[in-house]
């Protein structure tokens, strides 16, 4: 872009051997374009995507998805800069949203997660594509899974009596309830 030459560096605890893992996997990241390539923070993201992903939601969607930035995704990784955002940190937010994530201290749903997990999968693939960051660690993180729900038919007795209520108020309607 400039033609400056970038450094990285990374501090390592241990011994030489640490270092040299530490050094090979860094020279393997940047030469598969992997390098962080801003300083920003994963707050500062979130809010870039939101305001260009908002005027495609309906209101609902904008209300609910400022929600849900506001409640969990900022206070948990606004500050955090976006190279140092990790799947391992995703799948932990997410672990402690089913302990105790709710803003009244209580578990959130699965769904309620997969949601959140959502705008974070969709604000950081953005900002692959912006050149913010190499990979999108949200891709590699595991929400919990939405157990499927269990619908129970209605018994013969509440069923003939749907079909005799609908014949008795709209003999029509009683055609599409069969």
């Amino acid at each position: 872009m400039t033609g400056k030459q970038r450094y990285a560096s990374q501090t390592v605890r241990g011994g030489k051997r640490d270092a040299q893992r530490v050094l090979a996997e860094m020279v393997t990241e940047a030469e598969r374009g992997l390098t962080p390539r801003t300083a920003s923070t994963v707050g500062e993201l979130l809010e870039a995507w939101f305001a260009m992903a908002a005027a495609d939601f309906s209101p609902t969607t904008v209300k609910e998805t400022r929600g849900f930035m506001d409640r969990s995704l900022l206070p948990a990784f606004g500050e955090r800069k976006l190279a140092k955002l990790r799947a391992a940190d995703i799948d932990a937010f997410y672990q402690e949203l089913r302990l105790s994530g709710g803003v009244t201290g209580k578990p959130l749903a699965p769904s309620t997660i997969r949601r959140i997990h959502g705008i974070l999968r969709r604000a950081l693939a953005q900002g692959v594509k912006w050149g913010w960051i190499g990979v999108n660690p949200a891709a590699a993180a595991s929400p919990p899974k939405v157990p499927p729900s269990q619908i129970a038919p209605p018994d013969p007795e509440q069923l003939a009596r749907v079909l005799e209520r609908s014949r008795r108020e709209s003999p029509e309607l009683s055609c599409y309830v069969l």
